[in-house]
């Protein structure tokens, strides 16, 4: 209200200033009479105490030489500047202080008040007005009642967010001046912490470095000493909140990120000073979680650069690490005393005092270890670039420090050193680092061989195994038979515990790629390979077979020793679990695709048959991977050897079991993605398996509904799968389907299949793949309208009008108008379900375009067919039409050369039954 006032300046009066500092667009602020016992300063010329006090401040004329420093010519502005300071900034100064209840409430609405009619007022006013507020607040924050300090703290809050970080250091000064005894030290640290927070919003670095002094100290005092002792006094910290938790240690971290580079030195001084005089672990303990904090600060104060930082921790350590191998020191001259001349004369006693000691080297270690974790931040922070020149150069004098620290007799110290080792070590270019490599190894052999079982010892335990698989891996360090024996033992017995594995893994890993000899591998493998199998862990497993394949491929193995890991992996293919088989088969198909091809080639049927036998009974997730094992090993195999595979899958499509005809069709999809480019072969195949393809489709088409047993249902899906790909395959046998062509060149090993080429014969086929629209399973449906989309995209509709039916076999089934009506309204009820997804329908619109054309090419032209050809799907009860007498006899003929055909395809087949045998 206030500052709205001065604002008005230069256009009001002192009258009407003095009334709107009563009323404004904030609260109006009314003085209680018992907070004004002298009478107004408009009817009385006395002046009140704290008008007094104010002159005496300022020295009389102190407002009136600031203002004449202002404007010399307003002196009504000059006016109203010594009304505020002399009048309405004392009353609202005794609103702060004036005890009652219902003015705590007004508290913080009027030292708002204040601050903003300061702001607006000469800053050589603010200057000098502003302590006199923070005294005023801090002999509230003396209050006993929790709510009215609250409030207070709350106010002051609010003033250093407006006033900002240049005026902390003012606040800081008072607040310390005015609570310097019992609960009001608590109440100290305490609201400095809330006020820090407040100021560290807008702040930037550099911007706290005055109040670095003042501050330590206080952060230091409430952690130790006696208030740090009456925080754990539950009878102090039921009364007092402030007392309920030190939060000086946080207070440490927002200092340090806000402070510049050239205050760490002020900053460290009464650190060491309390570790000299720190003698018990309690206090020790609470020194380094201080350092901690000051650790964390200084790695996210974006003020200190990466050189900065590496130059603060370099000076660190170098200054205190020899210190931590030395004892306690006498502050005191603890030279001998000369000899006397006679050894008879006894020397005066002498009063014995207490010599003063240091225990700063005792606890020197502390700051070696806040330095290693600032450093270790920096690694995991990604803030130290390994192409970056000026990292590296500050990099490599680390060498011989961190590996003096693995020397340390501190298990923390030694665990930490290995953590930021773990980071070191694959800086591979630094000329220091290889020179100390091999002190770094000879060190961590030594903490492997240290025995416990407590989380420190664990860790530790980690931590080394960690550094050696770098140093094996990266640095091919020497290492004796004895120390890698040492190696494996702990890796055979850690590997089945799951918190190790993680550090177990990678050191097996590095071994085996070194390709180090020793009996021991042996049996961490095969416990490597069980455990590939067994593991409840997804990573675990993932990481066993990545050890296991480096092991097949790059580890020097006898034939016998790797016949014998194939044999293993084969055997576990019939594993109870899924998760066993599966991770068999990713195995499986890494090793095939890296194999030679001799080992590939000797062991394809000892792989190839219980691959397949998988596929009967495995579910969909096993059966994908098995697929793609199968994949991989067909591709890795000569034509000869897939000649002689494809030969079992013949005999599995004519199984009486549902399972292992589904297998069947799996493997003929498999192989027919080998022969995209090799038609000749494509050919030969197609007409062997084509006939158990057309008797699938036909079972399928006169039981649509199979009432949700799976095998049967995805026999049918495979089988018009399998068509499809002959189709993409082989176009030519697309454009007769059920009748293919005998090829152009009339050779013995492209014989035409044994199947009638007859009009009827096309007509069967595509009614079967008609009826198939209607069945229950959506992949079915699918297939089908795909089946008929290649069909469709062998013609145009125009070509079937000039085409009769018994000069193309391959139009047979499109030629009858009622057929092609009857599969349009399929496929229109099919467009209407509510199971088609988007690619289904995509296909329907596309089946559906070329059915319309042709349906009104035939309207157009007027032509009517002759009675049409039976159907299976009409329930025609004869095959025959009274009609086509001739065709008909054209039929016989073919059907006995098809036969004779057919007696050759046997002979044949017989004579390859028993070369195989």
């Amino acid at each position: 209200a206030a500052a709205a006032a001065v604002t008005a300046a230069t256009t009001a009066t002192a009258a009407t200033t003095a009334t709107a500092a009563t009323s404004a667009e904030e609260p109006v602020v009314v003085i209680p009479p018992k907070a004004c016992n002298t009478p107004t300063p408009a009817n009385s010329t006395a002046t009140t105490a704290a008008d007094a006090e104010v002159v005496r401040a300022d020295g009389g004329s102190a407002e009136a030489m600031a203002v004449d420093g202002i404007d010399a010519s307003a002196a009504q502005t000059r006016s109203i500047i010594v009304d505020i300071s002399r009048k309405i900034l004392p009353r609202l100064y005794n609103l702060l202080t004036y005890k009652e209840e219902n003015n705590v409430v007004l508290r913080p609405a009027v030292a708002s008040a204040i601050v903003k009619l300061l702001m607006e007022l000469p800053e050589s006013i603010l200057h000098r007005k502003l302590p006199l507020l923070f005294a005023k607040m801090g002999a509230v924050l003396r209050d006993k009642l929790q709510s009215v300090r609250d409030v207070a703290r709350g106010a002051l809050v609010e003033i250093m967010k407006r006033l900002g970080p240049f005026y902390f250091h003012f606040l800081v000064t008072e607040l310390r001046a005015g609570l310097t005894r019992g609960y009001q030290l608590h109440v100290l640290g305490y609201s400095i912490h809330a006020l820090l927070e407040a100021v560290c919003t807008s702040c930037t670095p550099g911007d706290l470095d005055s109040c670095v002094e003042v501050l330590v100290p206080i952060f230091i005092d409430d952690i130790f000493g006696t208030t740090g002792e009456e925080k754990e006094v539950n009878a102090i910290t039921a009364k007092c909140k402030e007392a309920k938790k030190a939060m000086s240690y946080d207070s440490f971290n927002l200092l340090c990120r806000h402070m510049s580079a050239a205050m760490l030195p002020n900053l460290l001084q009464p650190l060491k000073d309390a570790l000299a005089a720190t003698e018990s672990v309690k206090e020790a303990n609470k020194l380094q979680e201080i350092l901690r904090n000051v650790g964390l600060g200084l790695t996210a104060n974006e003020g200190l650069s990466v050189k900065d930082q590496l130059t603060f921790i370099y000076g660190v350590i170098t200054e205190t690490l020899p210190l931590t191998k030395k004892g306690m020191v006498l502050q005191a001259d603890t030279a001998r005393t000369k000899r006397p001349e006679s050894t008879y004369v006894l020397a005066p006693k002498v009063a014995r005092e207490k010599t003063p000691t240091t225990c700063f080297n005792t606890n020197a270690h502390l700051l070696v270890h806040m330095a290693l974790q600032m450093l270790h931040a920096l690694f995991k922070q990604n803030k130290l670039k390994k192409g970056d020149a000026e990292h590296l150069g500050l990099l490599d004098p680390f060498a011989p420090l961190l590996t003096e620290c693995l020397s340390s007799k501190f298990s923390q110290l030694l665990s930490l050193s290995l953590k930021v080792m773990c980071h070191y070590l694959p800086l591979s270019v630094l000329p220091a680092l290889r020179q100390h490599i091999p002190r770094v190894t000879a060190r961590v052999f030594k903490l492997l061989q240290r025995g416990g079982t407590s989380e420190s010892a664990v860790e530790l335990h980690q931590n080394a195994c960690k550094v050696m698989t770098i140093a094996l891996r990266d640095y091919h360090v020497k290492v004796s038979s004895e120390q890698l024996q040492v190696l494996l033992s702990f890796a055979q017995q850690d590997i089945d515990d799951s918190a190790r594995q993680v550090t177990t893994f990678p050191l097996v890993k590095a071994i085996v790629q070194r390709k180090l000899l020793v009996a021991e591998v042996y049996d961490v493998m095969d416990k490597i390979g069980r455990l590939m199998i067994s593991s409840h862990g997804k990573s675990a497993r993932e990481q066993c077979r990545q050890i296991y394949l480096a092991f097949l491929m790059e580890y020097p193995l006898t034939t016998k020793r790797l016949d014998q890991c194939i044999a293993f992996l084969i055997a576990n293919l019939s594993y109870e679990y899924e998760t066993g088989q599966e991770s068999v088969l990713l195995l499986l198909h890494a090793a095939l695709k890296k194999f030679p091809q001799e080992v590939v080639e000797k062991n394809a049927s000892m792989l190839f048959l219980p691959l397949t036998a998988l596929l009967v009974n495995a579910s969909p997730t096993v059966r994908e991977a098995v697929v793609a094992v199968i994949q991989m090993l067909l591709t890795r195999l000569s034509d000869g050897q897939r000649d002689e595979m494809f030969s079992h899958v013949e005999g599995w499509l004519a199984h009486d079991s549902a399972l292992v005809r589904r297998a069947g069709f799996q493997v003929v999809l498999l192989f027919f993605d080998l022969y995209a480019n090799d038609t000749k072969r494509a050919h030969s195949k197609a007409a062997a398996v084509w006939p158990a393809l057309v008797q699938a489709l036909e079972l399928a088409s006169s039981v649509v509904n199979v009432g949700g047993d799976d095998a049967a249902w995805t026999v049918t899906y495979l089988a018009l799968k399998a068509a499809c790909k002959i189709f993409q395959v082989l176009p030519e046998w697309l454009a007769v389907a059920a009748s293919p062509v005998q090829p152009a060149a009339k050779k013995k090993q492209h014989k035409a299949p044994a199947v009638p080429v007859t009009p009827l014969a096309a007509w069967e086929f595509w009614s079967n793949v008609q009826t198939l629209l209607l069945h229950e399973h959506t992949w079915v449906r699918m297939t089908a309208c795909n089946a008929f989309g290649l069909h469709f995209s062998q013609f145009q509709p125009a070509q079937l009008e000039n085409t009769p039916a018994a000069s193309d076999h391959s139009t047979a089934f499109l030629q009858s108008r009622d057929a092609v009506f009857q599969l349009g309204k399929r496929f229109c009820e099919l467009l209407e379900s509510a199971t088609v997804d988007e690619a289904m329908a995509d296909q329907l619109l596309k089946n559906l375009y070329f059915v319309g054309r042709v349906l009104h090419l035939r309207h157009v032209s007027g032509k009517v067919e002759s009675t049409p050809l039976p159907t299976a799907a009409a329930g025609v009860d004869s095959a025959e039409d009274a009609g086509h007498e001739e065709e008909e006899e054209d039929q016989e003929e073919e059907e006995e050369k098809e036969e004779e055909e057919e007696e050759e395809v046997e002979k044949e087949k017989e004579e390859k039954e028993e070369k195989r045998k």
